[in-house]
């Protein structure tokens, strides 16, 4: 194959020293004097890759995306930065520290998604518990309110036995409601986390998907 056509013309491969792998052997020319276009995605992706690597933080994704946008930063500059990092010993945490892979990019989504995943389980049989004990006070409830009416008939102190029974039965299970809408709010903002991190999961393996026909287009010129 010549040069030009095909992938190489969706996909740009910058290597490790920051230059455009765009052209063939010694006419590869520095990104800065090739590439003039928009590269805002090619951008995003370096920094979505570093994210993914664990070489920067939630705040650090934030702000690059944010200069990305702003055009105050280069391709070059993000390359180097990964570069930097990458050689560097930024990463919180290793695989020994954490037990999981997290040399895998994915291994970051894979670790906080099962987490979230087992933290939604035990707030569903929370839930459930919950919602149990209400329907069984609920019960002993509406049996005190019988009573107390029973006992009106024949003794007012009787009656009111019963019904500071169900006072109280009615404040716990105001609570145990409370507890359960709680929970519930809970379980909505772990949802929303899932589907993000899906999200993610799926932007890095377009990442990598893209890289790979990339690489398999350049290795047949």
């Amino acid at each position: 194959m010549g040069c030009g056509g095909g992938f190489s013309d969706l996909f740009r491969i910058v290597d490790n020293y920051g230059y455009s792998r765009r052209g063939c052997g010694s006419d590869r020319q520095p990104y800065h004097d090739y590439y003039e276009q928009d590269d805002t995605e090619e951008k995003l992706i370096i920094v979505k890759k570093m994210y993914a690597e664990d070489l920067i933080n939630d705040e650090e994704f934030q702000s690059y995306k944010e200069r990305i946008y702003n055009r105050n930063i280069s391709f070059d500059e993000l390359v180097s930065i990964k570069r930097s990092r990458s050689n560097g010993t930024y990463r919180k945490t290793t695989p020994v520290e954490t037990g999981s892979n997290s040399s895998e990019p994915s291994g970051k989504y894979k670790d906080r998604l099962k987490k979230l995943n087992e933290s939604k389980v035990k707030i569903t049989e929370v839930q459930g518990k919950l919602i149990s004990s209400i329907k069984d006070l609920e019960k002993e409830k509406t049996r005190m309110e019988t009573l107390a009416e029973t006992m009106l008939k024949s003794s007012d102190e009787a009656a009111e036995k019963y019904i500071n029974k169900k006072i109280d039965l009615e404040e716990t299970i105001q609570n145990l409601v409370r507890r359960n809408k709680e929970l519930e709010v809970q379980a909505g903002e772990i949802n929303r986390a899932i589907k993000e991190l899906e999200s993610k999961e799926l932007e890095l393996e377009a990442v990598r998907l893209q890289e790979e026909l990339s690489k398999i287009t350049f290795e047949d010129k």
